[in-house]
């Protein structure tokens, strides 16, 4: 989501536009689809966003392959987002067990 914030010249600008549209396209690879299983020379790390009660709680893994200069390539390894039910939280449980 994109926040409005403040230019040095004092006018209201959306975030986000830190990079051209251009430069964001040619950083992903069409068609490819996340990792099944983990792949040698890759080094995992994982994020997880915690939301119990109105916002969903999300699990993102990525796979990076680093070069000789220490430079990768990341890619996508595993993706899944529990979403709570009305009147319901999540099951923290279902989280952990993933």
């Amino acid at each position: 989501m994109a926040t409005a914030r403040r230019s040095r010249h004092g006018r209201r600008r959306r975030g986000g536009d830190a990079l051209p549209a251009e430069a964001i396209a040619q950083a992903f690879r069409e068609g490819l689809s996340p990792q099944r299983e983990a792949q040698p020379g890759f080094e995992y790390v994982a994020g997880l966003d915690l939301g119990v009660s109105r916002d969903a709680s999300a699990l993102c893994v990525l796979g990076v392959r680093r070069g000789a200069d220490g430079h990768g390539r990341i890619r996508l390894a595993f993706t899944r987002v529990w979403r709570p039910t009305r009147g319901q939280k999540i099951n923290l449980q279902d989280v952990e067990n993933t």
